[in-house]
């Protein structure tokens, strides 16, 4: 089951059409915020969450008591995001895949947030991946491969998830590394570029926060 999560960050009306139907999504999420997008676009989805402490009285009124949709009301005073709470009703469903919209632009505690958020998905083994209009975010542990005819962007940017990611190999790239630790507050492997038709990322330990991205 491919899973789409849409939340309440930046995201145009028009990008979230784009996406909408280029992932044709078996079960969509829908966070707070991000009701009104959905609510102008009139895309279908199947479950709300959040405290809805930012969408419009009426317009709640309008979805809270939909037949056939799950709704999951909570406090604005509680410990976890609407990011949150979403990821979760979607863990529950045991997917294949997970990709988030609206999780970045705005505040920056939310965005920095929700892309440690993903972590919770790469401990269930579920790939989830993160898109804005400028950006494609995902963690890489052990190993992947990009290819450049499917890349996001021009450049391709590498930052240790956690302290470090040691023993860090990187072929097909513009700027290629061998063995290379890569340590928190150093900025040795942004901006690169695949070269080659498939590049390969390697890391013996730790985890990698890859980010393809477009000007």
């Amino acid at each position: 089951m491919k899973i789409l999560i849409v939340l309440g960050g930046k995201l145009s009306d028009n990008f979230l059409k784009e996406m909408y139907e280029t992932y044709q999504a078996d079960y969509v999420i829908v966070a707070d915020g991000a009701l009104a997008a959905m609510d102008r676009t009139g895309l279908l989805f199947q479950s709300l969450v959040g405290d809805f402490d930012t969408v419009a009285p009426e317009l709640l009124q309008k979805y809270e008591y939909r037949l056939g949709l799950y709704v999951e009301r909570h406090i604005p005073e509680k410990n976890e995001t609407d990011s949150e709470l979403a990821i979760r009703i979607a863990l529950k469903k045991q997917p294949t895949q997970i990709i988030i919209l609206g999780a970045t632009g705005g505040r920056m505690d939310h965005a920095i947030g929700n892309i440690h958020l993903m972590y919770q998905c790469m401990k269930q083994g579920i790939p989830c991946t993160i898109y804005d209009e400028w950006n494609k975010i995902q963690l890489i542990e052990k190993e992947a491969v990009l290819e450049k005819k499917t890349a996001y962007g021009t450049y391709v940017s590498f930052l240790p998830f956690l302290e470090s990611a040691q023993d860090v190999t990187l072929e097909g790239f513009r700027y290629p590394l061998t063995h290379a630790d890569l340590e928190k507050g150093t900025t040795l492997a942004i901006s690169n570029e695949i070269e080659a038709d498939r590049a390969s990322v390697t890391v013996e330990k730790g985890i990698l926060i890859c980010i393809e991205s477009r000007d």
